[in-house]
């Protein structure tokens, strides 16, 4: 595990008791600094302090004077929708506020001048969807062609709990706006945009407020190599910007249309990958169905990680060797099983319209099983992809509201999940499908999107053990 010795005898607040947070206050507290913490959640604060952490009210505290800064877990909200006490009280004593995403790369940045004959790439990834998928398939390509490559972020593995950077050729991080909204300093070798689509706005204020957060990653130094997903508007504006200021290689990718002429460029179409760089076709790989990366949105995160694995000189042939076993992340357009002709795919991830309309156009013969707690937009903007769809079953907070946006497609409100995989059983014939691709967020009946595609699991076995 990592310790940050260059902030030794500074007192240091840390607000938020999250996996990240402790995780920080640890690696302070190894590198000899003074971390003193808050949440404002007990049973966080109970487990901060049996891991031997100092424990004080922030937002009442008398020390701010006292402290270099304040470090914020990407849980805890900077300056929207509301300001909490504790950034109040930081801002008007003036104190710098940041979070482990910089102080990470502040540490690496001081472990690269203590031994510069040592190197080791930093690989960030961001984007409204895709991250985890992407950032995993780079670490698991990467991990087979490079050897020593490690994994963190917001992929759920806090970024201190990792080794040291310099002991591992790379380190992959799957990067949030909330966690890219605070950081001082964000120092990617490789910095990856896959995609945008509006989300978390009352976090950022609006839709500019969550771009200018994910922009942040990008044109932090001029060695920076970019990755720019070119499909939608702000993609186009980002690689525009960063052109403009003299930053690069920039590197193009896209799934809607071949790139020929710009410097470099990943394109997919029609299930073929090509590879230009100055014109000049130097790659072109049938991508197939593989098993671990379903539908054809993650041709997108399979045009982003062979990317970078070509930045990092891996071959084409080596790249496509291992698409061909990675496995699908859980949650994610994630195919479950076959019962009696009928599959199962859980989506539990796709907690927006945007992420459910990538299993949308993906299968056929759908019974789609949706709601939750909605978001800005509802389902609205579902309309064109709803023709696969067979019959859905509308669950959730948001259950009447969806069948009115709904109104097209055959559906039915049913009162819970458990009820809504039974019926959607009972009416699926062999060769259709059983999708969970929720298009709301899990807060209203669940802990998080995990808990609900777990327990979609857990009813998938009840059906499994009943026909046995």
């Amino acid at each position: 595990m990592l310790s940050i010795d260059f902030l030794k005898n500074k007192k240091i607040a840390i607000y938020g008791m999250g996996k990240s947070g402790c995780s920080v206050a640890l690696a302070l507290k190894r590198g000899g600094a003074l971390p003193i913490c808050w949440d404002d959640n007990a049973k966080a604060r109970e487990k901060a302090s049996m891991a031997g952490l100092s424990l004080e009210d922030l937002s009442t505290s008398d020390s701010w004077p006292e402290f270099s800064m304040l470090l914020l877990s990407p849980g805890v909200p900077y300056l929207h929708p509301f300001i909490s006490k504790v950034v109040d009280r930081a801002i008007k004593a003036e104190i710098p506020i940041d979070n482990d995403v910089g102080l990470f790369f502040q540490n690496h940045f001081h472990e690269l001048e203590k031994d510069k004959s040592k190197t080791s790439k930093t690989i960030a990834i961001t984007g409204s969807n895709g991250k985890s998928t992407t950032s995993s398939l780079v670490h698991h390509i990467l991990k087979n062609s490079l050897g020593s490559v490690q994994l963190g972020g917001n992929i759920g593995i806090p970024l201190f709990d990792l080794e040291t950077a310099l002991s591992v050729d790379a380190t992959v991080m799957e990067l949030s706006s909330y966690q890219l909204e605070v950081a001082k300093f964000l120092n990617a070798d490789i910095a990856v945009f896959l995609n945008f689509s509006p989300d978390h706005l009352d976090r950022h204020n609006g839709v500019e407020g969550y771009f200018n957060a994910k922009k942040r990653l990008f044109g932090t130094s001029k060695r920076q190599i970019s990755i720019i997903g070119v499909d939608e508007t702000e993609g186009i504006r980002l690689y525009n910007e960063l052109k403009a200021r003299g930053f690069g290689p920039l590197i193009k990718i896209s799934t809607k249309s071949i790139i020929k002429d710009d410097e470099w460029s990943v394109s997919v179409v029609s299930g073929i990958l090509y590879e230009y760089r100055y014109g000049k076709l130097v790659s072109e790989i049938k991508i197939d169905r593989f098993e671990g990366l379903p539908g054809q949105h993650n041709h997108q995160n399979i045009c982003a990680a062979f990317a970078v694995c070509r930045i990092l000189d891996v071959s084409k042939d080596e790249i496509k060797n291992y698409l061909v076993n990675f496995e699908a992340l859980p949650h994610r357009t994630q195919v479950i099983a076959n019962i009696n002709g009928v599959l199962f795919v859980n989506d539990s991830k796709a907690t927006n319209a945007i992420s459910a309309s990538k299993a949308l156009n993906s299968f056929s013969n759908i019974h789609w099983i949706v709601g939750g707690r909605a978001k800005a937009g509802g389902v609205k903007s579902l309309i064109e992809d709803t023709g696969s769809v067979k019959k859905a079953y509308l669950i959730g907070e948001c259950a009447i509201d969806f069948s009115a946006q709904l109104s097209h497609v055959s559906h039915s409100i049913v009162d819970n999940l458990e009820n809504a995989v039974k019926q959607a059983y009972n009416n699926a014939l062999p060769g259709e499908v059983i999708l969970q691709s929720p298009a709301a967020a899990s807060f209203d009946n669940y802990k998080n999107f995990e808990q609900r595609g777990n327990y979609f699991k857990k009813l998938f076995d009840n059906i499994r053990k009943k026909v046995a």
